[in-house]
């Protein structure tokens, strides 16, 4: 599991962030691991998908835990192919503070929204 292993100093930083995400808009036929990475490649690597994808659920969204290496909110719309269909797929950021509702699903995020490609 580790690599390294330094002492700290605060000229080390880390390289990337792991941040939950809420995908709508999937289609059914395309309802596993493999094709939701394949849609989250564009932002991040997937590191996780929640039990409920896995398990199959919920399927009117996904949330799925990525590695990104930029520190803005994700707020994205991308735009998939599958089986030659195009397919837009929103994403969007958990963002929850304290004891306050999770804000994931409110979609007024202008941070980060840019719309992505992926095949």
């Amino acid at each position: 599991m580790f690599h390294t292993l330094e002492k700290w100093s605060p000229s080390l930083r880390a390289g990337f962030r792991l941040a939950w995400v809420m995908c709508w808009g999937i289609p059914l036929h395309a309802w596993d691991a493999k094709n939701i990475t394949k849609i989250e490649n564009g932002i991040g690597e997937v590191m996780d998908v929640d039990e409920d994808v896995r398990e199959l659920h919920k399927l009117d969204r996904a949330r799925v835990l990525i590695k990104i290496p930029w520190l803005h909110v994700i707020n994205h719309i991308v735009t998939t192919f599958i089986n030659g269909v195009a397919h837009t797929v929103k994403i969007v950021e958990e963002i929850c503070c304290g004891s306050h509702r999770c804000n994931c699903n409110r979609g007024d995020y202008r941070e980060s929204s840019e719309e992505i490609s992926s095949e």
